[in-house]
């Protein structure tokens, strides 16, 4: 079996399109298993988005955590929800920007 990209070897299959890929153009294991270089690359744009609509909510949840820490000490683990919202928009959008090496 040989690579799609470059007709090496190939060591695995894309959980995607199920082309055949090298250990230079594999992608990374998601949860759909692993994909090949051009199957992740359609992804990418998916990630900037969803990485912008999660530093979104992040935002509206600051307002919220803002709101809630007006109720004393109780309210204090509202900021969590800003953080962790932050915090999948990073990903999301290492997810994005990440490229393989070529």
């Amino acid at each position: 079996m040989k690579c799609k990209v470059c007709q090496q070897e190939a060591v695995a299959a894309c959980g995607k399109c199920g082309g055949f890929y090298c250990a230079r153009h594999g992608g990374p294991t998601s949860l759909q298993g692993p994909r090949c270089v051009p199957c992740y690359d359609a992804l990418r744009g998916f990630y900037g988005l969803a990485a912008a609509v999660q530093a979104a909510i992040g935002v509206g949840l600051i307002f919220l955590a803002v709101n809630a820490s007006q109720l004393g000490d109780r309210g204090q683990i509202f900021w969590l929800f800003p953080l962790f919202a932050f915090g999948m928009a990073f990903i999301s959008g290492w997810s994005a920007l990440r490229r393989f090496p070529e």
